[in-house]
This record gives structure tokens, sequence and C-alpha cells, in this order.
């Protein structure tokens, strides 16, 4: 799973042509991101969907997006997001940029390894195997 948003990210360098974003790509890959965020499937999910949700709210928006909307949606979606924005802020930029990601991490949801069946059998087999562990300690 992992994988596969790592792969969107490369894409969305390519896209671009943006190192950063390769970069970022190689990080996740790499597990150097070290986020709670990404450290198994039903967090990444949560990761994705929040943000698809932040970012679909500044594209519905008519108004421009400003620096500091930037860089609180980078800074809450860190791990996924981080170094996919330049530092020399162009708004029109920053907005297809975030249209990008939200179409990608959108098609992400859709695969069938991302799906809300395998959400719920990653809850399930977290929940037993707690219980298990719980029942084991006594």
């Amino acid at each position: 799973m992992l994988k596969k948003v790592a792969e969107d990210i490369k894409e969305f360098g390519d896209k671009f042509q943006d190192d950063m974003a390769w970069n970022q790509h190689k990080r996740i890959l790499g597990g150097s991101s070290n986020s709670e965020d990404l450290a198994n499937p039903h967090r990444i999910l949560h990761s994705v969907k929040r943000a698809i949700g932040e970012a679909e709210r500044f594209m519905d928006s008519s108004s421009p997006i400003t620096q500091k909307e930037l860089d609180d949606f980078i800074t809450s979606n860190s791990p996924l997001v981080q170094n996919l924005f330049p530092l020399d802020f162009v708004k029109k930029e920053a907005k297809q940029r975030m249209q990008d990601i939200t179409r990608r991490f959108t098609r992400l949801l859709k695969l069938e390894d991302f799906n809300a069946k395998l959400h719920d059998e990653v809850r399930l087999q977290l929940v037993t195997a707690e219980q298990t562990r719980q029942a084991t300690e006594v």
C-alpha cells in the first residue's frame, strides 16, 4: 500500500519535473519518513483520506490559496505531501499541484487494496491480535 502511495508521488514528480517530489518518493519507500501516519494500512488510508479532504476544501474555494493555508496543509499532511510544493509559492501552481495529488490519491482509494473492505479486514486483524495477546498474558 505504501509503495503505491510512493509511486503516485514519483509520477507526480515526473509530471512536474520536481526533484523534491522524487526525493519524497525515495524517503517514503526507504522508511526514512518515520511517521506514525504511514505505520500501517489503516493509518495510511486515514492519511490519504485526510489529505484529499483538506485539498478539496481549497480547490472548492473560489478564493486563491494563501501561503499560510498551503503551509498548514503541508504541515498537517507532511508524511504524504512534504516536498510536493515548491518553496517559491505560486498560487496557480499550488492549486494545480493540489488538484493533481488529489486526483492521484482519490484513484488510490478506488484500488482494490485501498477499499473499505481491506480497511475493515486490517482493523479486525489488529483487534484480534490485541485480544490474543491480552488473553495469553493472563
